[in-house]
């Protein structure tokens, strides 16, 4: 029982069911043997924990989170300190949307177990999307104090403090991010996100074109980089980069937006047109994209080029 757990705890969800298989629990320990099976159902079963992502399941994995909850909730109110069964139950209730619960579930298992480093970081997420963003800061600052060299939660820090406006906080925790996998495309996408919004776009730049030499199907990256070329006085080959961008990702908003800025910046309006109405028929209603066709239109028509 104790490797099943163990296996559950490092993600080895699937090892978990092979060793929870071969049991044969004498009459006590049959709840709890059940129990483990329907964790390591559910964790071999949603591989997506993220918010609200329930809807985006399968059917049958969307009955497997409502069969696993109601379970686990009770086996909760019977083994109030089984920190397993919390963290799944803050799982549970983050995929479902309930945030409230999560949080309520996540700070259950740092309770019991305070010097988990892996539940700070899932509690700070669950801030996170409920957009209690000081708090979360907080939890993943207990994170990184407790795990120095695991640089997940030093890049959901850094997300959390641009996201509060601390551009230079965000900077020096994604650096240390990057400083302990210096080969990851997010880290350094991140970083170089951060960079930007900070004012230094040389930074960004080198940065973000590591990461996009590293992820080049990333949309995201990729109109990033475009931008962090823009700042950096970079006009042309920020276009060429937005336009290369465009044709390998047609439906990236953000690939449109930003050709449109850079386009318009330019002088080319027509061309900057085109592509924002390409961004608002991906993306209606975006507030962003609102922005900036109020712009585009502040300006006046302009020279054309």
């Amino acid at each position: 029982m104790s490797t099943a757990r163990r296996q559950l705890a490092d993600g080895q969800a699937e090892a978990a069911r092979g060793t929870l298989a071969g049991l044969a629990p004498n009459q006590q320990r049959i709840d709890e043997v059940a129990m483990l099976r329907s964790m390591a159902e559910f964790r071999s079963t949603v591989r997506t924990v993220e918010p609200m992502a329930v809807g985006s399941y399968e059917p049958r994995a969307r009955a497997l989170v409502t069969r696993t909850l109601a379970q686990f909730t009770a086996w909760s109110s019977a083994h109030p300190d089984d920190v397993l069964v919390w963290q799944t139950l803050g799982h549970l209730h983050m995929i479902t949307g309930d945030f409230g619960a999560s949080a309520a579930a996540f700070t259950q298992a740092t309770q019991r177990r305070p010097n988990d480093p892996t539940l700070w970081n899932d509690l700070a997420m669950t801030q996170v999307a409920a957009r209690q963003l000081a708090d979360a800061e907080q939890s993943l600052l207990r994170a990184t104090t407790l795990a120095p060299q695991d640089a997940e939660p030093f890049d959901n820090l850094g997300a959390v403090r641009l996201a509060r406006g601390n551009a230079a906080g965000a900077v020096e925790a994604l650096q240390t991010a990057v400083s302990l996998r210096p080969d990851e495309a997010r880290f350094l996408a991140d970083l170089g996100a951060a960079q930007l919004s900070n004012g230094n776009a040389e930074e960004a730049t080198r940065h973000l074109g590591r990461a996009v030499a590293r992820a080049p199907l990333d949309p995201v990256v990729a109109a990033n980089y475009g931008m962090a070329l823009w700042a950096a006085r970079r006009g042309p080959e920020a276009r060429q980069q937005l336009d290369a961008a465009s044709l390998r990702f047609p439906r990236a908003v953000s690939v449109w937006a930003n050709l449109a800025t850079v386009r318009f910046h330019l002088g080319d309006r027509a061309g900057a047109e085109r592509a924002l109405r390409e961004a608002e028929a991906l993306g209606p209603g975006d507030p962003r994209l609102a922005a900036q066709r109020a712009a585009f239109e502040a300006a006046g028509p302009g020279p054309n080029r």
